[in-house]
Parts: structure tokens; C-alpha cells; sequence
């Protein structure tokens, strides 16, 4: 899952509050950051530079990757392509360590005299951002600002947004627009967004806002299809049991096909006739020629709305098929992380009707 991270100072520099505003912004930013990676997700932000609130975020991610033993997440930055920003990049690059980073550099707005129109290139590149990320969390940000009218774009785009308002702003109004959906999300209602602390919870809570997603209108039971690599089949194991003292309805292939043909009749009913389709996904997963040709037979399901997909990466593999790479994903790198995404989203998301 990306999550892009939007926050800046609510008021100007010669305010007698900027100072600790700032403090409390860039405090909330790096444990945010860190946070977001931790739990196995890609942090997105935009610039690089020491004013901003984007830079404690990528701060306190790169902290946290650096006592990582696995690859994992990653930080992806948008950005002008123009060189006093690429110069901002090479630093934090220097400083965190290169293999953290994917770079995204868009276009600059330029006026009549070649001129970079700085507030529009700063816009393209948070738009870029905005549009390849799953979920938004917001904190402060000017009314005046491109905070306020990414937000607006991203609730018309229907992306899972949590606004903390505890630094007032385009978070906040955002809030303030969002607050009677987000009360039955939020155990305690939507009012303890207003509390700093909010901010210790924030990356579990756009996680359980992601899970509670449906793809297809539920008017039957649940059919769930598990599709996994038969080398790697502990996952598999697990799902089938947990979905199975449910009473729910799994169909799980233990037998290898053939690549290069048709799927198997009997896999091709299983797939059609299922309504969640789970994928395990992992190194074994992606280079399997026949876990590939279910996973394209689910995703041509999906895009036709028949279907929910849930994808548990449980290696640092990133997701080959075109068709899958912006669909939230469930990092369950551990047994226990594995576990607690199965039990969320069958209490959230997969309670039959």
C-alpha cells in the first residue's frame, strides 16, 4: 500500500506560534514516516527541502529501514524536474542511503521567459503522487495552500483519507467535510482525530479504512479461491482453516497445470464462481507460470467487478502484473501480521450477507 503524506505549517513564518507549530508538524511527520514503512507500507511524499514537512517523514522512515533486515518498503519521492531540486534529492540520498528511494521527476510549468512557474511544478508532481497512492494522511496545511485543493481532489477521487486536525488548516476542513463518514470507521468517532495522540494510531487506521474496501455488490455467500504457490504452502494452510472454521466456502488447487495453455477446467469454474479471490503472494508466487494465469483470469474478474481481490505479500516481492500495482496490498512479512490482516478484513470486510 502507498500512502502519501501531506502536512505543512496553518500559519506564516513571522507568526508568534510558527515556531512551535513547526515543532509539533515535523515531530508528528517523522513518526508518521516511520510508521508507514514499519508496517510495511510505501511512504510517498514530495519535497525535499529543510522547511518542509515532507522531510521529517522521509527522516523518520529511513530510521526505521535502517534497522530493517529486510528490503521492504520503500520512500518514493515526486518531484520538478529541475536541478536546484535534484541537488535537494542527491543529498538526502547521501545522508539516508540510496537504496530506499524511488525518484519520480515531472515535468516544470515554465512562464513566457522559460521561467519555472514553481507553485504549478510543485502542483504536477503532487498530483503524480496523489494519483499513485492508495491513501492520504493529512496534518495542518494552509487554506491558501495546494494542500487544501489536494485533499478536495483526492475525497472527488475517492481515496481513503484520514485528516488529523489537531494543527487546524486543510486538515482540519477536511475533517470537518469528512467527519460524519469517518465516526462509524473510527472506534471512538471521528473526534479523536482532534487529539495530537491520533497520531500514534494513524497508520493502522487508514489500514483499516483500505481493508474495509468491497469491489463487487455482495448478494450471496462468500466463495473464496486461494491461490498460492505450491512450494510456499504454510499461508495457504492457515487461510484454508481460518476460513473453514468460519463455514465459509474455500476452494484451494493442490496440483500444478501445465503453463503455456488453458487453466484447467476445473480451476476456470473454481475462479468463476468465486467472489474473493486471495493471492499469496511472494517470490515463488511471481515466477509461477500457472499462479499467474489465475491471478490474470482474477484480475480480468475484478476489473469487470465480479470479484474482490485480497493480496498478502508475505515476502518483499513487488507485484509484476501491471494490472495489480495499484491495488492496496497486505504486507504479512511475519505470522502474526499475516494473521491480524486475515482477521481484520474477515471482521471488517468479509462478514456474508
Amino acid at each position: 500500500m502507498k500512502i502519501f503524506v501531506i502536512g505543512g505549517a496553518t500559519v506564516s513564518k513571522d507568526s508568534p506560534e510558527y515556531e512551535s507549530e513547526l515543532d509539533q508538524l515535523q515531530r508528528a511527520m517523522g513518526r508518521l514516516g516511520g510508521d508507514i514503512v514499519e508496517r510495511g507500507h510505501d511512504l510517498v511524499v514530495c519535497s525535499p527541502f529543510e522547511a518542509s514537512a515532507d522531510l521529517p517523514a522521509i527522516s523518520g522512515a529511513s530510521k526505521r529501514l535502517s534497522t530493517c533486515l529486510r528490503e521492504g518498503p520503500s520512500i518514493e519521492i515526486h518531484f520538478p524536474k529541475e536541478g536546484t531540486v535534484a541537488s535537494e534529492i542527491d543529498k538526502i540520498k547521501k545522508e539516508f542511503g540510496s537504496h530506499n528511494f524511488r525518484l519520480f521527476s515531472h515535468p516544470t510549468s515554465k512562464g513566457p521567459g522559460e521561467e519555472v512557474q514553481w507553485k504549478y511544478s510543485w502542483l504536477l508532481s503532487q498530483i503524480a503522487a496523489l494519483e499513485s497512492s492508495h491513501g492520504v494522511i493529512a496534518l495542518g496545511g494552509k487554506f491558501s495552500g495546494t494542500a487544501s485543493m489536494l485533499l478536495t481532489m483526492a475525497t472527488t477521487k475517492f481515496k481513503k483519507i484520514l485528516p488529523l486536525a489537531f494543527l487546524d488548516g486543510a486538515a482540519a476542513q477536511t475533517w470537518q467535510a469528512l467527519r460524519w463518514e469517518l465516526d462509524p470507521k473510527i472506534d471512538g468517532g471521528a473526534s479523536l482525530l482532534l487529539d495530537p495522540k491520533s497520531v500514534d494510531d494513524a497508520v493502522e487506521l487508514i489500514e483499516a479504512f483500505s481493508s474495509g474496501d468491497r469491489s463487487v455488490e455482495r448478494n450471496a455467500n462468500l466463495r473464496f479461491f486461494i491461490s498460492y504457490p505450491r512450494a510456499r504452502p504454510h499461508e495457504a494452510d492457515f487461510l484454508e482453516m481460518t476460513l473453514r472454521r468460519r463455514k465459509l466456502d474455500v476452494y484451494r488447487d493442490e496440483s500444478n497445470f501445465a503453463a503455456g495453455g488453458d487453466l484447467p477446467s476445473e480451476i476456470s469454474a473454481h475462479i468463476e464462481r468465486s467472489n474473493v479471490f486471495v493471492v499469496i503472494w511472494c517470490k515463488e508466487y511471481a515466477c509461477s507460470p500457472w499462479c499467474y494465469d489465475e491471478f490474470d483470469a482474477a484480475l480480468r474478474r475484478h476489473e469487470a467487478g465480479k470479484n474482490e481481490l485480497w493480496i498478502f505479500c508475505v515476502d518483499e516481492t513487488r507485484i509484476v502484473p501491471r494490472a495489480a500495482r495499484s491495488l492496496v496490498t497486505y504486507p504479512s512479512y511475519t505470522r502474526e501480521q499475516f494473521e491480524k490482516n486475515v482477521l481484520k478484513l474477515l471482521e471488517s470486510d468479509a462478514k456474508p450477507v
